[in-house]
């Protein structure tokens, strides 16, 4: 039943505009009363108006490859020469089967002396033929084979919405509303997964959106209500036994995990930062090794303020040497195009940090190697170098040497 709803004790034609012919007429959706309770007129008159409206929609596609048009189409156009008037084609349900005809009163009173009495009452025999306005969310999953069903990804959510049912109840689709987006906020609340939960909805609003658009539902999709506390908790740097239990850990297990660990314990790098080094960005064969943050074939850093140089110390230097010693090419070899892969290995740094750490993660470095800088008195201006916070200085170029900032982090080396 395409554009066609029940509000009332009357059907309603609606459906959206394409996004070319709105722009031009000034309207999203076109709402129509169909002037009638009866299902079987409804559909009829609906594929009447739809003939209507597809006029209407070639006439203004034409009109949206003139420019001045689109340039200058800031009023509502006059839609209602394309909408069918109908007469009222009303009837009264109840008094047709109650009072019009006997064999209706023999169905129900036979109906009405059934053992399940509490099922068959006079409103379910009324009405439990009359055929549902929208799909059960549970029988929206077979659009997925359907073609014209316009969504990404297909093959996700299936899984994804029979977790969703074992959250929410399984509803016409119209049926949804903020209640449900509750629901599922209080479960990935309670059961932690914030992150994960971010990533489920995100999914489930677009397939909720697809849905109502090709049903032509006028809705505002749910889960829009969701939000997620954005506080962030602060994260804190790392304790000095903290950072002896990494440092073992790394020496005892020699993985690329490892290896990215120890690079960012004396470095004041981000994971990404590391991740984009190419071979020529790493120089170990020098009498102060050091690392380049800089753009490559790989990657642009849009901050100038990032783009540093830094000396390679202790672990950090160790680390770098696996990872580097025999490379001639970019570390992001094996990870270019591939973000899930580099995200998935950031996860990987992660939670190898959490379980030496009190569920610490990669941020804690730069905190840490701040502090234990500023411990050993070291200069700002040295501090914010490092870490690539510092602001070029225009008028006074004042470098500060490979040599002074290597001198600095021997000094918080352990």
């Amino acid at each position: 039943m395409k554009y066609i709803y029940k509000h009332g004790n009357q059907f309603w034609y609606q459906r959206a505009v394409p996004e070319s012919i709105y722009k031009i007429i000034g309207v999203k959706s076109i709402k129509i009363s169909l002037k009638t309770n009866k299902i079987s007129t409804a559909i009829k008159r609906s594929k009447i108006q739809a003939l209507e409206h597809q006029k209407m929609f070639k006439y203004f596609k034409k009109k949206s490859n003139s420019y001045v048009e689109k340039f200058f189409s800031k009023t509502t156009k006059n839609i209602k020469k394309y909408e069918i008037k109908f007469l009222d084609d009303y009837e009264d349900l109840v008094a047709k089967l109650v009072f019009s005809k006997s064999k209706y009163l023999n169905d129900l009173k036979t109906t009405l002396n059934l053992n399940d009495k509490n099922q068959h009452t006079l409103e379910n025999f009324l009405f439990e033929n009359i055929p549902d306005q929208f799909p059960l969310l549970s029988e929206s999953l077979g659009l997925l084979n359907n073609k014209n069903f316009d969504i990404k990804n297909r093959s996700i959510y299936g899984s994804l919405i029979t977790e969703f049912l074992k959250i929410c109840d399984d509803k016409t689709i119209n049926e949804y509303n903020e209640n449900d987006a509750t629901k599922l906020y209080n479960y990935f609340v309670k059961t932690n997964e914030i992150q994960f939960g971010k990533k489920i909805i995100k999914n489930l609003d677009y397939y909720f959106a697809t849905l109502f658009k090709y049903f032509s539902l006028n809705k505002e999709v749910f889960l829009k209500s969701i939000k997620f506390n954005t506080n962030r908790t602060r994260a804190e740097k790392f304790s000095e036994a903290e950072l002896h239990d990494l440092k073992n850990n790394c020496l005892n297990k020699k993985d690329f995990t490892n290896f990215i660990i120890a690079m960012l314990l004396n470095t004041g790098c981000s994971f990404k930062e590391l991740i984009g080094l190419e071979s020529n960005d790493v120089n170990l064969d020098k009498i102060n090794p050091f690392i380049i943050i800089r753009s490559n074939l790989n990657r642009t850093i849009i901050n100038i303020n990032k783009i540093r140089s830094i000396p390679l110390v202790g672990l950090s230097l160790w680390g770098a040497k696996n990872i580097f010693q025999d490379k001639k090419e970019s570390l992001l070899k094996d990870f270019k195009n591939h973000k899930k892969l580099i995200k998935y290995n950031e996860s990987l740094v992660n939670k190898r940090i959490k379980s030496f750490s009190n569920k610490k993660t990669i941020s804690s470095f730069r905190l840490s190697i701040i502090n234990r800088l500023v411990q050993v008195e070291c200069p700002e201006e040295v501090i914010l170098e490092i870490i690539g916070n510092s602001k070029k200085n225009r008028l006074y170029r004042r470098d500060i040497s490979l040599e002074l900032k290597s001198s600095w982090l021997k000094q918080i080396d352990f």
